[in-house]
């Protein structure tokens, strides 16, 4: 079985760092609730008190508040999350205190995905959307749509700016890579270095060859030793007791050798043995 990696906190950080010229003018609020059940959407962006573009391209839609739904490499964006997305902007808008509190006008939406959602776009078009790449990778849908909306192909994003969101990718480039640990400023605040080691650790949990290729020149070790070194630690620890469980349950199946000797044999305690031969009994 894959390693299930959670991106999502990775790309709540990259949007962080993404954002960083205009942090003060945003709020971030992450898996934000949209009602008293377990209904949230992935992230709440909210722009504060003017008017004035966002510097960061992505956020040049932007107005006062503006609901994000991100898809992780394994998960797909399609026409369903599309409309799932507009109807928890719908939801909302709808969320105020008073009637109109929250201005439709005044709410956007934006679809991240590492690759370009083709199916995505087409069905789009065949809806009567017009589709539209005003900035590299961006690409705004209009047309009979409720809210403002754009679609963001993170790996599509202009590399210099933007290596945050396209290292968030199974299959990251080492320019990229180099590129957002060249950026890192290892005097910046608490907040700065947590966002991002974040997605540092995705990245690299994601990527752990090219990882391991650029730890082995010495002016990318220190720093790769100091962001991730554990979570690249923490991968071969889990690849290891991945294959041992996969010998074990082989030698189950083989039936020569009691649970005691594959224990002794491979090196796991018996009880996990144990385990094992029970799931593999269901």
């Amino acid at each position: 079985m894959s390693e299930r990696i959670a991106y999502h906190p990775g790309f709540y950080s990259a949007a962080e760092l993404e954002f960083r010229e205009d942090a003060d003018r945003l709020e971030f609020a992450k898996e934000y609730n949209l009602s008293k059940e377990p209904l949230r959407m992935d992230m709440l962006i909210i722009l504060k008190n003017d008017d004035a573009p966002l510097k960061n391209d992505v956020g040049k839609i932007f107005r006062r508040h503006n609901i994000i739904e991100y898809k992780s490499p394994k998960e797909s964006l399609n026409i369903d999350n599309y409309y799932k997305a507009l109807a928890y902007a719908s939801l909302y808008k709808s969320s105020g205190k008073k009637v109109n509190e929250i201005d439709a006008n005044e709410v956007t939406v934006s679809l991240f995905k590492d690759s370009y959602p083709r199916k995505l776009i087409s069905n789009l078009k065949q809806n009567g959307a017009v589709i539209e790449q005003t900035f590299k990778g961006i690409y705004y849908v209009t047309g009979n749509i409720l809210f403002p909306t754009q679609i963001v192909v993170m790996s599509q994003l202009e590399d210099e700016n933007h290596a945050a969101f396209r290292i968030l990718s199974d299959h990251a480039t080492e320019r990229d890579v180099r590129a957002f640990l060249k950026g890192i400023d290892m005097n910046a605040t608490q907040g700065k270095m947590e966002n991002t080691r974040s997605v540092l650790t995705v990245s690299a949990m994601a990527n752990a060859p090219l990882y391991k290729l650029l730890r082995s020149e010495d002016n990318m070790k220190s720093i790769i030793d100091e962001m991730i070194e554990e979570s690249l630690e923490r991968r071969d620890k889990q690849a290891s007791e991945r294959t041992k469980r996969e010998s074990v349950a082989m030698l189950i199946k083989n039936g020569k050798l009691s649970l005691s000797d594959i224990a002794e044999c491979i090196g796991l305690p018996i009880d996990t043995v144990k385990e094992i031969s029970a799931s593999m009994a269901k």
